[in-house]
């Protein structure tokens, strides 16, 4: 009987260390991990741009809740390309901007957007008018960009 509470008491325990780690692991979710279906995309536009130095692919997600929102949200993604099989790195830009920000338009039944995106250098690309460096990312909900 006692062998058997005891087997309870660690069970539990486990139970609780493992519900612990997986909530730590969980909410602090870092900022390249970040999945474009948090926009509920209806309407979106992928688009990429290769570095100078080619080693390097940006793709440029613009995507909204529907035609009529007046939020976009711009996700940049550092991609490097192997056979033409696209392998994500890290996300590098996540930015919440008014749709006026970002030029669209419909070509028959095709809705489209677009923002500003040229690589300066290898290292540093312009998105949106936002110089970011590729090694470091931006994100608009962190405060200390």
């Amino acid at each position: 009987m006692k062998v058997k509470l005891i087997n309870k008491k660690v069970a539990i325990g486990l139970l609780l260390i493992l519900l612990i780690v997986s909530y730590k692991i969980y909410s602090n979710k870092p900022v390249n991990e970040i999945d474009t279906s948090l926009c509920h995309i209806e309407y979106g536009v992928r688009y990429g741009l290769d570095s100078p130095d080619n080693k390097h692919t940006v793709i440029v997600d613009i995507c909204k809740e529907d035609k009529s929102s007046n939020e976009s949200y711009i996700k940049g993604e550092l991609v490097v390309s192997k056979d033409r099989v696209y392998h994500v790195l890290k996300t590098i830009y996540w930015e919440k901007v008014a749709s006026s920000e970002v030029s669209n338009g419909l070509d028959g039944d095709d809705y489209w957007e677009t923002c500003d995106v040229e690589w300066i250098d290898n290292q540093h690309i312009r998105i949106n008018g936002r110089v970011i460096d590729i090694y470091k990312g931006y994100d608009y909900r962190d405060k200390e960009n």
